[in-house]
């Protein structure tokens, strides 16, 4: 079953690979959307949504096995880097916290309207 098969036509993802996988997606008639935040934003973004249980993630012990395996670091900059451990992966992870932004970011319901 394909992307088009759920409805799918676009699909939001890294740089990881150049043109190759954007390519293979267009082929099939499906636009491929580069993140505009890098990773370290999504999992930044993703923490107090985790800690304030607006977002319960599925059982999936390799996904939580990811997001605890996560590492901060300081760059020289003095910037903050969330990434994994060296040989570690962080690829379902980085899904997850992709599809919590974008979700996050759109608006499908009125809250104030609810409360009343």
């Amino acid at each position: 079953m394909g992307a088009k098969s759920y409805r799918i036509w676009q699909i939001r993802g890294d740089h990881f690979a150049g043109e190759f996988p954007r390519e293979l997606f267009r082929q099939h008639g499906i636009s491929y959307e580069v993140c505009k935040s890098p990773k370290s934003d999504l999992y930044r973004d993703l923490l107090p949504w985790l800690n304030s249980g607006r977002i319960v993630l599925p059982r999936n012990d390799r996904l939580v096995a990811q997001i605890v395996g996560l590492e901060r670091r300081v760059t020289r900059a003095g910037k903050d880097s969330i990434d994994h451990a060296p040989n570690g992966h962080d690829d379902v992870a980085n899904c997850v916290a992709g599809v919590a932004v974008v979700l996050h970011s759109r608006s499908y319901y009125n809250i104030a309207a609810l409360a009343s």
